[in-house]
């Protein structure tokens, strides 16, 4: 799979459409029946400014698995005792799981 391209992005604001906001970019891999995916957001830059950076607006994202169910769970690198189709996780750069 090609990690130079973005599989998804999501754009956050305070909701008028002007004004501070911010981008955030996720890649998606397969290789070895594990799956990946990758977060990148503002505050990664080594080059954005704190203040520049809109916060991300939600404490957790909930991740959804669709024909598939996770049997081993990785966040940035450390395994956690998640399993099955559905769980909710604080902000993470990588996120990696075994499928059945």
């Amino acid at each position: 799979t090609d990690l130079s391209k973005p599989a998804g992005w999501l754009y956050s604001d305070a909701g008028e459409g002007y004004g501070p906001h911010r981008l955030d970019c996720f890649y998606l891999s397969l290789e070895d029946g594990e799956i990946e995916i990758r977060w990148e957001a503002p505050e990664d830059d080594d080059h954005a400014s704190s203040q520049e950076i809109f916060p991300f607006p939600y404490n957790q994202v909930e991740i959804c698995l669709h024909g598939t169910e996770a049997l081993k769970v990785w966040i940035d690198g450390q395994e956690t005792q998640y399993s099955g189709r559905q769980f909710l996780i604080s902000r993470f750069k990588r996120l990696r799981w075994r499928h059945s």
